[in-house]
């Protein structure tokens, strides 16, 4: 018998293997098989159509006795290889643990993992409000149907997802619970975990891979019913899956950016499609493409635009940064203030600053001499908690030189502001205020865990720190918030960056007033006229929503149309752009592309950041409105682009529906 085999590498399309017809196999289970002159390990996918052909080698032994793939990841499998222009090979290490698909003894089983002590544990009964209550009903009465909650910040989402999840549990179904960061998995966890008869099982990767292989073990067995993850959890071997809530549907975090590029919302429809299970998207600002989906009735609206118990919204404020009394400081007066005032009160304070180490680039003010990275097109940020130079790409370090490297006259001058700047100024401003800092320098192990308890303890007067921070942490002493340096981010050269800017700073803005006490927010922006920064303080989203679509179709931008980037990269700069050019020719030549105003090509041009890790980027987009027409002929193109064009040294990444064009 022909069989069709998947290899965990980057070969476009499974191998055919000839197996004997005394190994009775089915799809899912692993096999042993030569690849060249080595033994690998590949994954069964099904009796081939090939016609018989001579030479074919034959399988060696199978692995497993059933399945390790469920026959709906066999399908997910097939399915995410070619919707998102992607080699099998890559799905399949997603669906299987890593240490599944080496050739390595098996050592002695990892001992069961003690769970963790929790300490946002939270044991308490929970009462809907009638908002509450009419939208759990609507989900209730309409089971299997993808839903669009938006609710506004501390409007009370989760508390809906609980009753849902109760319900799962009562159905003996399984439900997974997606967020974007692994640090909003302590709060969430310990609020599920006081509220739900079941186990609530963390999987993300912050475990180790015992860990996760242990998790995955127990999702396939059905031991684990209720999971809480982040995007690599769509892949777990569920097979009583009913309910998928994904939090905070927007966060591009969702997006995997490298070799497999997969958007774990959208797999989450998939599934729930596929399984019939009811799929939740929450967020208190959707991205306009879940708002889109909306408007063609592929998704049901929901809406929870008040908090509950009469909480009013925080009172928003804009600080101009451009006046006199703003400059010169990185805390702008009024900002201070607050703080001052805050800290009489015993009532606790945010300060969000998307930016991290001591500064963000350090200079020489006699030859203009900018540190660089070696390898990346990026600057150095100086941290000096370790006195060194780093890369926030490629991680590379270097000691801080004492003089210019250039011209040796001068020490290099520090110049803006990263948080660990922020805590060292606000810690000199407020000698006696107990300040913590969590950023990707302080959030390692299980510091973030640490951090966390300290606020909600109230052993913080005020917290610091970057996009962590900004959604998921509900602090009832929580009264102000400050946003510094919005303004990197509404520059970033990409069509979302108004998107993203508003987002970011209304779920940032809602961390405040989620109680009784009064919410604050004060903006420091340069920009104060700009229209994301009106739609903050008036809190009037539908408006911006109107205006940002009618750009976003006029300028033929999603969700008006789909794109595809298609990226080069190599260490010869010249063969990367050679290459990208003849794909660029070839693509205007396809006879979809060159007879039709329904799809564009633009580019062949440099990356924004167009050296990474010493690799030279190039990248070109193509927009379609007719998708699936475009995406017929682009596969074979792909197929012979990577068997005839593509030289050895580049090369190829294909992201459908980018989220970011860096």
């Amino acid at each position: 018998m022909l069989v069709d085999v998947v290899l965990p590498y980057r070969i476009p399309h499974p191998l055919t293997y000839e197996l004997s017809i005394t190994q009775e196999a089915k799809p899912g289970v692993r096999l042993l098989v030569p690849l060249g002159r080595q033994t690998v390990i590949g994954c069964l996918l099904g009796e081939s159509q090939s016609i018989h052909q001579r030479g074919l080698k034959q399988v060696y032994s199978l692995l497993d006795d059933e399945p390790l793939l469920t026959p709906i990841q066999i399908k997910l499998l097939r399915w995410a290889s070619y919707y998102y222009l992607t080699p099998i090979g890559e799905v399949l290490r997603h669906l299987l643990p890593p240490s599944f698909l080496k050739m390595k003894k098996r050592g002695r089983r990892s001992r069961p993992t003690p769970p963790e002590e929790n300490s946002f544990q939270e044991i308490k009964p929970v009462k809907l409000t009638p908002e509450q209550q009419a939208v759990l009903a609507k989900i209730v009465a309409l089971p299997a149907t993808p839903f669009l909650l938006q609710g506004v910040t501390g409007s009370g989402k989760t508390e809906i997802y609980i009753h849902l999840l109760q319900k799962a549990w009562k159905e003996n179904r399984s439900a997974l619970i997606l967020v974007p960061e692994i640090s909003m998995t302590p709060q969430l966890l310990g609020r599920l975990q006081g509220a739900l008869p079941g186990p609530v099982v963390p999987y993300h990767s912050g475990l180790t891979e015992a860990q996760r292989v242990q998790v995955w073990e127990k999702v396939r067995c059905g031991e684990i019913r209720l999971v809480l993850g982040t995007r690599s959890a769509i892949f777990l071997p569920f097979t009583t899956l009913g309910l998928i809530v994904v939090d905070e549907e927007h966060d591009s975090s969702y997006k995997q950016e490298e070799r497999f590029c997969y958007h774990a919302r959208d797999l989450a429809l998939w599934r729930g499609k596929e399984e019939e299970a009811t799929v939740i998207l929450g967020s208190a600002t959707p991205s306009l493409e879940s708002i889109y989906r909306v408007r063609q009735k592929k998704l049901t609206l929901l809406s929870l635009p008040n908090r509950p118990c009469g909480m009013s919204p925080p009172h928003i404020r804009v600080i101009d940064r451009r006046l006199r009394e703003n400059r010169g400081h990185f805390l702008s007066e009024e900002l201070r203030q607050e703080l001052q005032e805050n800290l009489k009160k015993e009532e606790q304070s945010l300060l969000f600053l998307n930016r991290r180490g001591f500064a963000p680039y350090v200079s020489c003010s006699r030859c203009g001499y900018i540190a660089l990275c070696d390898s990346c097109d990026m600057t150095l940020t100086f941290h000096k908690k370790e006195a060194t130079l780093r890369c926030h790409y490629c991680d590379a370090k270097q000691p801080l030189p004492s003089r210019c490297p250039r011209c040796k006259e001068l020490p290099l001058k520090q110049e803006g502001i990263g948080t660990e700047r922020l805590e060292e100024e606000v810690g000199s401003l407020f000698p006696k205020a107990r300040i913590g800092r969590l950023d990707r320098d302080t959030a390692q192990g299980d510091a973030t865990r640490k951090i966390l308890t300290r606020m909600k303890e109230r052993h913080l007067d005020i917290l610091i720190g970057t996009q962590i921070v900004s959604k998921g942490h509900d602090y009832p002493y929580l009264s102000l918030v400050g946003i510094l340096n919005t303004d990197s981010i509404l520059s970033l050269p990409d069509f979302r960056a108004a998107e993203r800017s508003f987002q970011l700073l209304t779920q940032v803005a809602g961390r405040s007033g989620r109680s009784e006490r009064p919410g604050r927010v004060l903006i420091q922006t340069f920009n104060p006229e700009h229209p994301v920064m009106i739609t903050c303080t008036q809190q009037k989203i539908d408006p911006w929503i109107e205006t940002e679509l009618a750009h976003r179709q006029k300028g033929l931008y999603p969700p008006f149309c789909r794109l595809i980037r298609i990226i080069l990269y190599g260490r010869n700069g010249g063969a990367v752009e050679r290459t990208i050019r003849t794909i660029k020719n070839r693509l205007e030549n396809l006879s979809l592309i060159k007879d039709s105003t329904d799809h564009r090509v633009l580019g062949p041009s440099p990356c924004p950041l167009e050296r990474i890790r010493n690799k030279v980027r190039w990248h070109l987009l193509i927009k379609s409105r007719s998708f699936f027409k475009l995406h017929r002929e682009l596969e074979p193109f792909l197929d012979e682009v990577s068997r005839r064009i593509l030289p050895s040294t580049v090369r190829m990444l294909v992201d459908v529906d980018p989220q970011q064009m860096m």
